[in-house]
């Protein structure tokens, strides 16, 4: 209802969406999936720029609408859907580790975060990825927890298997699955439950939930196009979009104030050819250009917690997300400080939170894609305001 409340009273010139995606692929591929044509535009070939998994919801969520709901308040309905379900797991994430009382109040601060009532106006990856990912998390989470061999296993595959559906969404997703993985290894042996060979083992299930939907993409993929492809052929165009941003306009980025030897690298930057040879030659910049290239992957590290692709409202997004970066930070080290299951559940947060920060950096710095991140390092807030006398007996730090 917050979002609904907030979609209806937001200005358009705020509510506006700055991504095209949705009009030029998403949006047509799904109603080819809903004629029978498959997971095509124009061309009627395998789309292999982006993975199908937000055509398929959208394809599946129009066609049951299709008759009841003009499309637009379709797509509203299915981003508070995704938004209600997410913010039921950020509920349920954070009372497990910290107590009820702490699960409402991580819910409350997740479900009254601006950025993420933004993104429910307009059609967009974000929220339909952010409840696959959320719920491979909390199963991740639940795997580890808990004592019963069998509940192990089945937590294991169904978070490995939503984990695929949130990696065939938004590709960002593409390592996350392995570092997990270690995370796995490192804390079973370190904690004492279980050797190296049983932990391999049990970690096998979960890259089998991952395998079985990855594989028959990959495969559809190879055939189109006869190259293994990590997920999507998408990756070097995004990185080196997040290279250029500051040079390149299109048509809606506003000018940003840049260093003159980061500005002039980025110059450098937009005129290397050929996909084959991109990554290589970046490297050759880098090298010949190490204080500037230091500079740009600073400027974007630092950027990926407020900016916006075309740059609007930046001024306004960084002083709001400092309160809420402030509350998560003292939450840490709260939960850090508590030790036990409390300190567990810490690193967890941090590790993945840590990934989309590095992937975001690599690519795009912009908040948007940092959601994700925000939503799971919101469990962690009530950990530090636990400590305020009027809380105590209310937050359990276990």
């Amino acid at each position: 209802m917050v979002g609904l409340l907030i979609h209806q009273i937001i200005p358009a010139s705020l509510s506006q969406a700055e991504s095209s995606d949705y009009v030029y692929t998403y949006r047509p591929a799904a109603l080819n999936l809903l004629a029978g044509k498959g997971y095509t535009l124009g061309t009627n070939q395998l789309i292999t720029f982006f993975p199908p998994g937000y055509s398929i919801i959208l394809a599946i969520f129009l066609g049951l609408t299709q008759d009841i709901l003009a499309e637009r308040t379709a797509i509203l309905l299915l981003n508070l859907l995704a938004g209600g379900f997410t913010t039921v797991l950020v509920y349920d994430l954070s009372s497990k580790v910290f107590g009820d009382a702490a699960g409402l109040l991580a819910a409350f601060f997740w479900l009254t975060y601006p950025f993420y009532l933004w993104l429910v106006g307009n059609p967009n990856t974000e929220l339909p990825f952010l409840v696959f990912f959320l719920a491979s998390f909390f199963c991740f989470w639940s795997a580890l927890k808990t004592t019963h061999p069998r509940l192990r296993m089945t937590w294991l595959f169904f978070a490995g298997f939503l984990h695929a559906i949130a990696l065939l969404i938004r590709p960002i997703l593409i390592g996350m699955w392995i570092l997990w993985g270690v995370f796995w290894l490192v804390w079973r042996i370190k904690a004492g439950k279980s050797s190296f060979l049983r932990s391999i083992l049990e970690l096998s299930i979960f890259f089998m939930g991952v395998a079985t939907l990855l594989i028959p993409w990959e495969l559809a993929v190879y055939r189109q196009t006869s190259q293994i492809v990590p997920i999507s052929t998408a990756g070097p165009v995004g990185i080196r979009d997040g290279l250029t941003f500051g040079i390149l306009s299109k048509g809606y980025r506003q000018s940003i104030n840049l260093p003159p030897d980061v500005s002039s690298l980025m110059e450098k930057i937009s005129s290397l050819t050929g996909e084959g040879r991109f990554f290589s030659e970046l490297s050759g910049i880098a090298g010949e250009y190490p204080a500037a290239f230091s500079k740009l992957l600073l400027l974007k590290a630092l950027r990926s917690w407020y900016a916006t692709d075309s740059a609007r409202f930046e001024a306004i997004i960084l002083p709001i997300q400092l309160v809420y970066l402030v509350l998560i930070l003292w939450g840490f080290v709260s939960a850090w400080k508590s030790r036990g299951t409390a300190r567990t559940y810490a690193a967890f947060v941090a590790l993945t939170a840590l990934y989309f920060w590095l992937a975001t950096t690599s690519a795009l710095s912009i908040l948007r894609y940092m959601i994700p991140a925000m939503c799971i390092l919101m469990t962690l807030t009530p950990a530090g305001l636990a400590k305020l006398p009027p809380l105590k007996k209310s937050f359990v730090l276990k």
